[in-house]
């Protein structure tokens, strides 16, 4: 005899329904479909969360090298003039503007000088290719000094006092260098100088490391190995002699996106400071009574204007630095109502604390 197993069955309206019937085809593709649409718009947050993040965390390095690369070009513009207030010769501060044609130059450039001393030297003999000895005093020669009486050194007190800011170049007081060094050997002594022509409103950089004095008078001995890129002429003038000062230059440019400081005209990769990167655009003007201008350089402009003139009438000088609004995505990005992208920038007025007035004496 076969029992058969007997399996309850439940009925809804007379329709014999199982406990164990699953999902039906329709109803899990519906399923996954929302279960991916909310995982998709979830990883979209996600996703656009972190661009947001990245873009603000840029912007803000933006603002930040702005504002290292405006503090750095405000400190120069502050100390312009630094000793220089009674020179009448040195352009102190200049701009050349990125559409003056003479110059040629995709953006603006800004130029400062300082002295580091107060005292400076007049050349007292012709100098030209080849020399690297440099006549500063001839005693009882009125071309070349002011009638000083030499040290107990035996050099005159400018040129003493040159000698002494040179020997503590090093961090201490001592002369190390004891005879004069062979071309090409500069050391830790060594001091860049600056020989300026008045008559011909040009000059260069150079670098001296030792002084020697003897009857005749006293010497300055270049050490590095560049050629004059002038000859300087000895004249019967005082005032027209060519000047030697103990000068710091600082040049302010873009190179590229990348803004750069070019101190004394070293113009070697090694010797660039690369301020800051993304910089796009360099503006730089200089208001004084007389009005506003974006080519601002004594030394070249047709109507010459020394610093002494300038400083009396000095207002202030703006700069104006730009960046590009780097954004992780277009959506993110900051557009003006032409629908263009906007550039971030920001605007200072720095006022040289040496522009102001002084009057100059100085012989004929």
């Amino acid at each position: 005899m076969k029992l058969k197993q007997f399996l309850p069955r439940l009925t809804i309206q007379g329709t014999p329904q199982t406990t164990n019937q699953g999902f039906t085809l329709v109803e899990l593709i519906v399923t996954t479909l929302i279960a991916s649409t909310v995982l998709a718009l979830s990883l979209q947050l996600i996703t656009d969360q972190r661009k947001q993040f990245l873009t603000d965390q840029l912007r803000s390095q933006n603002s930040q090298t702005l504002r290292t690369g405006m503090n750095l070009i405000g400190d120069g513009i502050r100390s312009a003039g630094d000793n220089l207030q009674n020179d009448t010769e040195l352009p102190v501060i200049s701009v050349i503007d990125k559409d003056d044609s003479e110059n040629d130059t995709d953006h603006d450039k800004l130029i400062v000088q300082r002295q580091l001393i107060k005292n400076t030297l007049r050349l007292c003999a012709d100098l030209s290719n080849g020399e690297t000895e440099l006549t500063v005093f001839k005693p009882n020669d009125s071309s070349c000094t002011l009638g000083q009486s030499p040290a107990p050194s035996g050099f005159d007190v400018s040129v003493d006092v040159f000698r002494t800011f040179r020997s503590q170049v090093d961090g201490n007081d001592t002369f190390d260098t004891t005879s004069v060094p062979s071309v090409g050997t500069c050391n830790e002594e060594s001091v860049w100088a600056y020989i300026h022509d008045p008559v011909n409103k040009r000059g260069e950089f150079f670098n001296y490391a030792f002084e020697t004095s003897d009857a005749n008078g006293n010497y300055l001995h270049r050490c590095d190995d560049d050629q004059w890129e002038y000859e300087y002429e000895h004249r019967p003038q005082f005032r027209d002699n060519p000047k030697i000062y103990l000068l710091e230059e600082e040049e302010f440019r873009l190179n590229g996106e990348v803004l750069e400081l070019v101190k004394n005209r070293q113009d070697s990769a090694d010797d660039i400071l690369r301020v800051t990167n993304n910089i796009q655009a360099l503006e730089i003007e200089v208001t004084t009574d007389s009005g506003s201008s974006t080519s601002f350089n004594p030394d070249v402009m047709t109507n010459e204007t020394p610093w002494s003139t300038i400083r009396d009438e000095f207002q202030y000088v703006s700069v104006r630095l730009q960046a590009k609004d780097v954004a992780e995505s277009d959506l993110l990005a900051r557009k003006n109502s032409s629908g263009e992208e906007q550039e971030i920038d920001i605007l200072s007025k720095f006022f040289p604390r040496n522009a102001s007035s002084f009057s100059s004496q100085e012989p004929d």
